[in-house]
């Protein structure tokens, strides 16, 4: 935080009241005259906490998908912004991962009471080689995002991801798989 030393200058104030330094350095493109010029600087003060512990594809939660609906918890807060998911605007992400044996019917949703604009993207592969299938963004006119679709037998990952770097938060994520005659029932 910033806060007003004797004679109003503004002074950096670090961790516990320990004065910081805190440095900008803004440069033009090099070898472009024309670079030079005014810019506006947005500064946004935020908690950061532990990094969840699904912070990355590689330490993804594992999730048990059944044929009756299931959900977990979680957050995306101080979570880092490892991949832009479905090519949109970058935001703090989380992942999941699931394995199926046969091709089914697989439901994603993500509960999150609307309070932050959050992407669902389902991915196949492994961390090192994964590709996006499915990007799931303001399913029925919310911000709340929904993925219906079949499956083939693999490894896929969920990617929660904010819509933006503001976007993040606690959400619920219901999930659920049939089977192809299950389905065909349902």
């Amino acid at each position: 935080s910033v806060k007003p030393a004797s004679g109003g200058a503004p002074r950096p104030e670090g961790v516990g009241g320990v004065p910081a330094r805190l440095t900008l350095n803004a440069d033009g493109r090099a070898l472009e005259w024309a670079s030079a010029g005014r810019f506006v600087l947005n500064v946004r003060e935020e908690p950061i906490g532990p990094r969840p512990p699904n912070d990355t594809c590689e330490t993804a939660s594992r999730i048990d998908l059944g044929t009756t609906p299931r959900t977990t918890g979680g957050t995306t807060t101080g979570a880092g912004n490892h991949v832009w998911s479905c090519r949109l605007a970058p935001g703090p992400d989380v992942w999941y991962t699931f394995d199926l044996a046969e091709r089914m019917l697989v439901y994603l949703d993500l509960l999150d009471g609307q309070s932050w604009n959050a992407v669902l993207d389902v991915r196949q592969g492994s961390c090192s080689a994964i590709l996006s299938l499915a990007c799931e963004d303001d399913a029925c006119g919310t911000v709340r995002p929904r993925y219906l679709g079949w499956l083939d037998p693999g490894t896929y990952h969920v990617l929660v991801d904010g819509r933006g770097t503001a976007a993040s938060g606690m959400f619920t994520l219901r999930y659920q798989a049939l089977r192809a005659t299950d389905a065909d029932r349902a």
